[in-house]
């Protein structure tokens, strides 16, 4: 279940009231205090959630990725190309996902002896509009970035939409990483450097979590949270520069 729309997190409780032929529930959503998974545990279901974290104490599996390793992964390759200024467009300050990446980005400017400028740090939703309203913090006389790393594709989306009206040129002006690799990007003009999520190795382990939960067959002391690796996917977005 998703609960990234309110007519899916409303379809959960439904599911939950339902006449008990629920079999499990992957969760997939941007909550970390869902009560209805405390409640679908407490109906004897096995629960996995996927991607973001829940703060509920529960006995549930956690499917996710390695995003601190990513975000240190992408913000380290704009490093090797130059840039030594550079930005984070986060999502969510509360997500546990958003917290991960920007712990990965600051290690990697730090690790690379490079300080962060808090304002060019930006936290907002995950969405086009929010990736076209950035700029002006993006632009300012003295203080712009080279480069951004940004916790999405779609607020990236946003970003190379608006900044022709900037008269920003990507990736000459601007170099643009974004997270999560959906097809889109591939079809942006210039293409979208982008983490890439292992989505069918997400959804593949999910539904043996839940098979294994459902069979009486999870292992004593099998991991209640696995993390997959994050891909950088190098395309047209990052532009080399001398660093100075």
């Amino acid at each position: 279940m998703s609960t990234r729309h309110g007519d899916a997190e409303s379809g959960l409780g439904q599911l939950l009231a339902s006449d008990g032929s629920l079999g499990g529930v992957v969760y997939v959503g941007m909550s970390r205090t869902d009560d209805r998974l405390a409640r679908a545990v407490a109906d004897g279901l096995p629960v996995v959630v996927i991607d973001e974290e829940v703060d509920l104490d529960l006995p549930v599996e956690t499917i996710t990725v390695d995003n601190y390793g990513g975000a240190y992964q992408a913000t380290s390759y704009l490093v090797q190309q130059g840039h030594r200024r550079i930005a984070h467009v986060a999502g969510p300050a509360e997500l546990s996902t958003t917290q991960d990446r920007l712990r990965g980005y600051v290690d990697a400017m730090h690790d690379a002896g490079l300080d962060v400028d808090p304002d060019l740090v930006r936290h907002g939703p995950y969405t086009e509009q929010f990736g076209a309203s950035t700029f002006p913090y993006l632009t300012r006389p003295g203080g712009a970035p080279t480069a951004v790393f940004v916790g999405s594709d779609i607020v990236a989306v946003g970003m190379l939409g608006a900044a022709e009206l900037h008269g920003i040129s990507i990736p000459d002006d601007l170099s643009v990483v974004g997270c999560d690799g959906i097809r889109v990007g591939q079809w942006l003009r210039p293409k979208l450097t982008t983490l890439e999520q292992p989505v069918a190795a997400l959804a593949l382990a999910a539904m043996d979590a839940i098979e294994r939960s459902m069979t009486g067959e999870r292992r004593a002391g099998a991991p209640a949270r696995t993390v997959l690796p994050l891909h950088l996917v190098v395309r047209g977005s990052v532009a080399r520069v001398e660093a100075s």
